[in-house]
């Protein structure tokens, strides 16, 4: 996910989407939006970016304002943002897996909540605000293992494991006999015996 201050230069170098025009004037507006349903429904307010052509007074805004509006949802619910939980992780050298396995959080939530595709629930949001502390994150290295260096290095390795370049499973080079009877005899769903 690109930060939003990438995204407001792409978006700032983009013409009228309907008449194509270059002349397009850029503002940041507090955009009113409801959010929630039935008794929950709540007005929220977000700062976003919108651009309006100067020639057909056309208004448009682009992923920022998706990104501000997030935001606002997640100041809403009083949880750390997706910048600020990528932030938190980045700030200490650590890649999602490595993170994920200190943390014993999921991968894919991790991923999921930094790149702003779910909130995470208040448990793993208090779990996460923490870790923005130092000493929190080395209570955890230490706290199952003397050899939390050692796992945290392995995690590193098994990095790649999320890669969808690298292969999942291990081909062998070459197959004993017996092997091979044994793969040639097997079947998944044998018939049953009667």
């Amino acid at each position: 996910m690109k930060n939003c201050e990438a995204l407001i230069q792409e978006e700032k170098a983009r013409p009228c989407p309907v008449c194509e025009s270059a002349n397009v004037k850029f503002t940041f507006e507090a955009q009113e939006f409801l959010y929630g349903v039935g008794e929950d429904e709540v007005e929220l307010t977000a700062d976003v970016h919108i651009g309006t052509c100067t020639e057909c007074d056309f208004q448009f805004t682009g992923e920022s304002a998706e990104i501000a509006r997030h935001e606002a949802v997640c100041r809403h619910h009083k949880v750390m943002t997706p910048r600020e939980i990528r932030t938190c992780r980045e700030s200490y050298g650590l890649s999602r897996t490595a993170f994920a396995a200190l943390t014993r959080l999921g991968s894919a939530s991790l991923a999921r909540w930094e790149t702003g595709q779910l909130i995470q629930n208040a448990a793993n949001d208090s779990l996460l605000f923490l870790m923005k502390f130092p000493e929190n994150l080395e209570r955890l290295k230490h706290r199952f293992s003397p050899d939390a260096d050692k796992q945290m290095a392995r995690a590193k390795e098994i990095q790649c494991a999320n890669d969808p370049a690298t292969p999942k499973f291990q081909t062998f080079k070459t197959v004993s006999s017996e092997l091979a009877e044994r793969a040639a005899d097997f079947e998944l769903n044998p018939p049953s015996v009667q």
